[in-house]
């Protein structure tokens, strides 16, 4: 005897299915109003003591099974496994259908004391077990085996199981019955859940603006710490009274501010509600990870806990997904495919349920996911079963999210989203390529946060450059993949320019569907292409005007192993939108990763000049004012290499092919001047001192604010001007009464190794970094 996967390679293989249905009857005593019952609960006074497997095979089943109380009744198997929805995240539903041909003369119950020999012999067996038992989302079994070589049969251990919950039992043409079936993920279908769930809370009576004592309903147990929404208006809950009873309140805290846990949610506005008005209980993620949030929204609309892998989603996240959290507050119940399908897609992963393993999976989309292993053609890939179509409806050079909502109540128009992110490709737009920018706009998003928008954009342009799809047969003895794996495809269809066999292509399993024909199973497989868009050493061009760009995220699309990347910067204009933010990080790229910078065309990267110190406040009448004038601030960092070893080629040869000659620049900014002291101009007059001058850079700093003015005039500090003349690069802020601000830094490394390559010194301004 062995086991299913034991038996897999056996050259020549018979096959057979059995179905098994766990239902509940009623062992011993069962009346139904004093008289016999027949042995279910539905035919019972009595509630179910035991259970019951029916268990069926193919009328044609290729030997007598070794086993009493298996039917001979099945016709047919379909079965149609989830699919995945490339860019939806969520998968299509499984869903199974099984047709019997109905048997007299037999009874489901032999047992029971209502049935006799006269009970035996009426009706089908299919008609009485349907009316005897409730079926609906019942668990039904699919066990496929295999006859093993020497004949033998492991019913107990031989078989591959597919797991499925009955829909609906219902007889088709004569003396025949059909059974079909859907998976685990059929509950979150459209109409059959909503999350949050709903909670039927609302006010006893009328609140105006400034009422923080709410009279609630008796249904709801309000707890401290919800946050809870009425019309448009959030309230955090701080203290609760005779909760579940007709005198029931809530104490909220201070009306129209924000709502913040660990994190900003919610901006809200105060306003009056009337008796009656709804007291939504939001659900809130704070700091909270994809798959905690993921599995909390499964297990409230039914999903049992055991079919969620957590350990196994915690891996996918924290290799795909390290830092990424969701702040918001779920403010209303829609479809739970809706709210699914909104996370999955804003952080490209798919999930679908795994029918043999019995269990939701998810799998995250990167261009840096590598392959598990090689289907070849007339292997496990039958010969001349492949198919190829493209799919021009993925492809894109370019992606756009808009995002960060702020007042969460207010309708989902443009206008009330403050950020956007975009991803382009523009060199797939030229003529000798696809010759026209093809964009990909998502759908404004509340949950998704900067670097998760620019990760996004990234990873789908570079998941969908040129996309196809596969379709093939695989023979169940080669069938060594499942659904969500990335594996080479190595087919005839695959040629290069010279009309040879190419190297092997890249794909996603996205479906595997088993056939259940008279001559044996085999398998329909269906992927979807998933070049690399980078391999160790690949060169990443970045050109136009850049500010506050992280390049693990934005460019090099979060590879999870350390890799060795070239980023050309191809006439690039790069600043920073504030003194505190570098205007190129490395980013969390890891441990073991080395980028190559190539300045190229005149490049010229920069950051934000420091602010100018306010002067001090003036004033009328005696005393003398004591305010003082405020310091300049520094300025900012152009290049934060975050430990991760940099080459900088600034001019001369470089070890690229496309830009052996570099010609770039990396300039430091310069901090803002300080503030100056108030001056006395008459016996009792005192005017505000003057802001000081900002430090000059790719964003020139603001001059600083002057003092109050109370008795006479001043001025307030000058903007650097942007050819450098007034502070130049590189510089400290000028200690005026307050001291000035810091220089900026040209490159900090945090613990990496760089190194200058170059003719030119002056081609690089350090300031205060760290060269």
């Amino acid at each position: 005897m062995s086991t299913f996967l034991q038996s897999q390679g056996l050259m020549n293989q018979t096959h057979f299915s059995i179905i098994e249905i766990d239902l509940p009857v009623v062992e011993g005593v069962c009346t139904v109003s004093g008289e016999p019952g027949f042995g279910t609960p539905l035919s019972c006074d009595q509630t179910s003591n035991a259970t019951r497997t029916y268990k069926f095979t193919q009328v044609d089943a290729p030997f007598n099974i070794p086993e009493s109380g298996v039917l001979r009744l099945i016709k047919s198997i379909s079965e149609t496994p989830a699919k995945l929805n490339s860019g939806k995240g969520l998968s299509s539903r499984g869903t199974a259908s099984i047709s019997f041909v109905d048997q007299f003369n037999k009874d489901p119950n032999p047992d029971a004391p209502a049935v006799t020999q006269e009970v035996t012999e009426q009706g089908s067996f299919f008609a009485k077990l349907a009316a005897r038992n409730e079926l609906t989302n019942k668990e039904i079994r699919i066990k496929n085996y295999r006859v093993e070589s020497d004949g033998t049969i492991d019913l107990e251990f031989g078989a591959q199981t597919r797991h499925y919950i009955i829909e609906a039992v219902n007889p088709k043409k004569k003396d025949e019955w059909q059974i079909t079936c859907k998976d685990e993920l059929a509950r979150i279908n459209i109409g059959d859940s909503v999350w949050p769930l709903p909670l039927e809370g609302s006010l006893r009576a009328d609140v105006d603006d400034s009422v923080l004592t709410w009279p609630v309903d008796a249904n709801v147990t309000y707890l401290i710490g919800d946050t809870v929404r009425s019309g448009d208006e959030f309230l955090k809950v701080s203290a609760v009274a005779n909760i579940g009873t007709g005198s029931a309140t809530i104490t909220t805290a201070a009306r129209g501010v924000a709502i913040i846990y660990t994190s900003f949610l919610s901006s809200t506005e105060k306003d009056s509600h009337d008796s009656g008005d709804e007291v939504y209980v939001c659900e809130v993620s704070d700091d909270e990870r994809i798959d905690d949030l993921l599995e909390r929204i499964l297990i409230d609309i039914g999903i049992d806990a055991s079919m969620i892998p957590k350990a196994e989603w915690a891996a996918e996240i924290d290799e795909w997904h390290p830092t990424t959290r969701i702040n918001t507050l779920w403010i209303e119940s829609v479809s739970t495919s809706e709210v699914l399908e909104k996370i999955l897609s804003n952080f490209m992963i798919d999930m679908w349920f795994d029918p043999v393993a019995r269990l939701v999976k998810i799998s995250a989309i990167s261009a840096w996911q590598e392959s598990t292993s090689t289907l070849s053609e007339d292997d496990q890939i039958n010969f001349e079963s492949i198919s190829r179509k493209r799919e021009e409806n993925l492809r894109s050079t370019r992606a756009l999210i808009i995002y960060r909502k702020d007042f969460l109540a207010s309708p989902d128009s443009v206008e009330n989203f403050r950020s956007a992110s975009l991803f382009k490709r523009t060199e797939l737009e030229s003529p000798d390529l696809f010759g026209e920018p093809k964009t990909k706009r998502f759908e404004f998003s509340s949950i998704i946060s900067k670097d998760g928008a620019d990760l996004l954009v990234n990873r789908w342009v570079n998941r969908y450059i040129n996309p196809f799809s596969y379709s093939w047969i695989t023979p169940e003895r080669k069938l060594n993949f499942n659904t969500g794996d990335v594996v080479d495809i190595n087919s005839r269809s695959e040629v290069g320019f010279d009309g040879l066999r190419s190297k092997v292509s890249r794909a996603q399993i996205t479906s595997i569907k088993p056939n259940y024909r008279a001559e044996g199973r085999d398998y329909t497989v269906t992927a979807t292409s998933y070049e690399p868009l980078f391999s160790t050493g690949s060169e990443i061009i970045i050109s136009g005007n850049v500010t506050d760009i992280n390049l693990y995220i934005q460019y090099a699309g979060a590879p999870s192993e350390p890799v060795e990347l070239t980023f050309i910067f191809d006439g690039t204009v790069g600043g920073s939108s504030s003194g505190v933010i570098p205007a190129i990080k490395a980013g969390a790229f890891p441990v073991g990763s080395k980028i190559i910078f190539i300045m190229a065309n005149g490049a010229d990267l920069q950051a934000k000049g420091g602010n100018g110190g306010a002067g001090a406040d003036g004033k009328n009448g005696l005393p003398a004012p004591t305010t003082t004038p405020s310091n300049g601030q520094g300025g900012g960092i152009v290049y934060d290499a975050m430990g991760i070893d940099t080459d900088i080629y600034f001019s001369g040869a470089t070890p690229s092919v496309n830009f052996p000659n570099a010609d770039g620049y990396i300039r430091a900014p310069s901090g803002g001047d300080g503030g100056f002291d108030w001056q006395q101009v008459a016996a009792e007059g005192f005017i505000g001192g003057s802001g000081g001058n900002a430090g000059d850079g790719r964003a020139i700093g603001t001059g600083g604010d002057v003092g109050d003015n109370d008795g006479g005039t001043s001025t307030n500090g000058e903007n650097g001007a942007e050819d450098g003349s007034r502070s130049g690069w590189g510089n400290d802020g000028a200690n005026n009464n307050a001291f000035g601000g810091s220089k900026g830094k040209g490159v900090v490394d945090n613990g990496a190794t760089v190194t200058f390559f170059g003719e030119t010194p002056a081609r690089y301004v350090n300031g205060g970094g760290d060269h």
